[in-house]
């Protein structure tokens, strides 16, 4: 099992890094930690302790990559998870806000710094510095690529 150690996007000090590797055919990410047990879920731990744990299984992550294909397509789109716009309805529609329709959880949704990261690692994403913001384009916008390369990745960990 190949261990790969990533760093969320963020300035100066806010990025954060994290380990994740493919097991039972989730990927398995968590901050990095002493807790490094995998039960075969895609973890993200954003605490040194790993308390409170995210989980996201191949077809939420699929949900999520369809649900930002309809919105923006091959433009551009970020990461948009602050907590209080996304409890209170009024983040505008990003990665983060894409996660939260599916689990309506702030905590889950934040899962998003740490899930493109990976995406970009899987070849679906596509981080874009000149952004004001974090943000990231899909590699290719066709549904059919993304559901290939969701199912590989998952299947082959490569």
């Amino acid at each position: 099992m190949v261990h790969h150690i990533s760093r969320t996007r963020g300035p100066g000090g806010v990025a954060r890094d994290f380990f994740w590797y493919i097991s039972s055919d989730k990927p398995i990410i968590q901050k990095i930690s002493s807790d490094r047990n995998a039960d075969g879920r895609l973890y993200i731990g954003n605490n040194w302790a790993n308390q409170g744990k995210r989980c996201f299984t191949k077809d939420e992550i699929s949900a999520a990559l369809y649900w930002l294909l309809g919105r923006f397509g091959g433009a551009d789109f970020p990461l948009a998870n602050n907590v209080e716009q996304l409890r209170n309805g009024t983040e505008r529609n990003g990665f983060g806000v894409a996660l939260y329709k599916l689990n309506p959880n702030t905590y889950y949704a934040q899962g998003s710094s740490y899930l493109g990261v990976v995406l970009e690692h899987f070849g679906i994403l596509i981080f874009v510095p000149t952004a004001p913001t974090i943000a990231w384009r899909f590699a290719e916008p066709y549904a059919t690529s993304i559901t290939e390369r969701v199912n590989e990745y998952f299947k082959t960990g490569k």
